[in-house]
């Protein structure tokens, strides 16, 4: 949506068939608010199960319909600030977390399905527009906004997966880990360290942790310019 006093961002979610994956089917799920009080977008990604099956859309479209539930319901009254925001995004991937874990008992083949999830939440503030974004997995949170008469373009999101970690931890180079015809890495490229599986809670790290050298952040609250615009991609 286009830039407006009352609308300060534009958001894009984009999403495709990962190739190979899900039988050819698209697992992705992307909701849009586009109300002008509180809009909000949601992207998850799914993951599919067990091998033989595929249910990685039904996890994603969980993590949604959960996570929307979550923000129709919340009491913005309670402020916009980095507290009220934080506990809005961490009561809705508990809750998606909760339902995903419930859906995994209705059958074997469903048990290890869920979902990367990103939910990107834009509030009005005294000092300026906020962005609050929380993420788990591999989807990608991207603003472009206008800083000092220039454009600039930051990813915000940190992408948990495996190969960031070797990466990280000086066991792969970046050239290595892009490599396409590198078969070890091309097969481990969608492997998560964390996603919204429906195991037990833990809630999403609102700074900086380090296990091991490996770097590690889901929750962040930032301000932006009016007429920020924020892109929301799936697979990193």
């Amino acid at each position: 949506r286009e830039a407006s006093e009352k609308q300060p961002l534009t958001g894009i979610a984009i999403s495709h068939p990962a190739p190979g994956q899900g039988g050819g089917t698209n697992q992705d799920r992307v909701f849009i608010d586009l109300n002008p009080a509180h809009p909000y977008i949601l992207v998850a990604d799914g993951i599919r199960g067990r091998k033989e099956t595929s249910f990685g859309g039904d996890a994603a479209q969980i993590v949604v319909d959960s996570m929307k539930n979550v923000v129709k319901t919340w009491d913005f009254k309670r402020g916009h600030g980095i507290r009220p925001m934080s506990e809005l995004t961490q009561t809705a991937f508990k809750a998606a977390n909760e339902a995903v874990g419930e859906a995994g008992t209705r059958g074997p083949k469903k048990k290890g399905m869920g979902a990367a999830a990103a939910l990107v939440v834009p509030v009005p503030t005294e000092e300026g527009p906020v962005v609050t974004v929380g993420s788990r997995g591999n989807v990608s949170v991207i603003i472009r906004e206008l800083e000092k008469g220039r454009v600039g373009v930051k990813r915000i999101t940190l992408e948990d997966t495996v190969l960031r970690q070797r990466v990280e931890k000086g066991e792969l180079t970046v050239a290595d880990a892009e490599d396409p015809k590198d078969e070890e890495t091309r097969s481990a490229r969608g492997v998560l360290n964390d996603a919204v599986m429906g195991q037990e809670w833990v809630p999403l790290a609102g700074q900086i942790m380090r296990e091991n050298g490996y770097r590690k952040r889901q929750l962040f609250y930032i301000p932006v310019t009016p007429g920020a615009w924020v892109l929301v991609m799936t697979d990193g």
